[in-house]
């Protein structure tokens, strides 16, 4: 252990030193810019946290509290003098205070997203918005998965031509993918512990062989869900036939 310590000690000192020796300059040239970045990408988000949102922000417009179309008017014109462009609410995922799906149903739901062709994202919001209003509903998460992202990428496109090379950009660029590591273990880490507390003894073995296949035998993800969802409806076939027989 104390060998490995001092060999990552020696790596850490090694490229702090390579990166101490990289040097970049900068040169403005405010007066030849010809580019307006618009100021409604600058927006900010309010994050449901008690009564931030529901008796914070909103109250409606028949409440006691002096309201602006239902906001708060001491609120609103607090974020009118700061001078935020955009403000999104609520922030954050409501589809389990709404109960608009279970635990259980959001496994299914990645189950399906991730075997259907496509984004999961789009995949997950279109079996969302079909469960809570029909194709009504899953042509509106349709659009407002996809038209965000869509106008965001095509705004930064515009702008990557100027910043691609910038030495800067580069490296927040590389800092975020350790993000995004991150944010995927953590994922990974609450689906395994919520299917882990199941005490299910077949989906325990189902998840940590296909963890296995797929890290070390590199075995194609398609294969695997493929299998399991073969496992799982042999395990339905299974039990509605036991339960047609207790019912017998």
């Amino acid at each position: 252990m104390r060998n490995k310590l001092l060999f990552s000690s020696v790596l850490l000192a090694a490229s702090v030193s390579l990166s101490a020796q990289k040097s970049a300059t900068i040169t403005l040239h405010a007066d030849q810019g010809t580019q307006v970045i618009p100021k409604e990408i600058y927006g900010q988000f309010a994050e449901h946290l008690g009564t931030c949102i529901y008796g914070g922000l909103w109250v409606g417009e028949n409440s006691d509290i002096p309201n602006i179309k239902g906001y708060r008017t001491d609120v609103f014109n607090a974020l009118k003098e700061l001078q935020v462009p955009v403000l999104r609410w609520p922030g954050g995922c409501f589809a389990d205070e709404y109960h608009w799906i279970d635990e259980t149903e959001m496994l299914d739901l990645i189950a399906i997203a991730q075997s259907a062709p496509g984004p999961m994202a789009v995949n997950g919001a279109i079996v969302v918005g079909y469960k809570l209003a029909g194709l009504t509903g899953a042509l509106v998460s349709i659009l407002g998965t996809i038209l965000p992202p869509f106008i965001i990428i095509s705004i930064v496109s515009v702008c990557y031509e100027a910043f691609r090379d910038n030495y800067f950009v580069s490296q927040m660029l590389e800092g975020m993918q350790a993000g995004v590591g991150a944010v995927i273990t953590c994922v990974t880490y609450e689906m395994g512990a919520g299917i882990v507390h199941g005490k299910n003894r077949l989906s325990i073995t189902i998840m940590l062989v296909s963890f296995v296949l797929s890290a070390f035998l590199q075995i194609n993800v398609v294969y695997l869900i493929l299998a399991g969802g073969f496992i799982g409806l042999i395990r339905g076939l299974i039990k509605k036939r036991r339960h047609g027989d207790d019912l017998s």
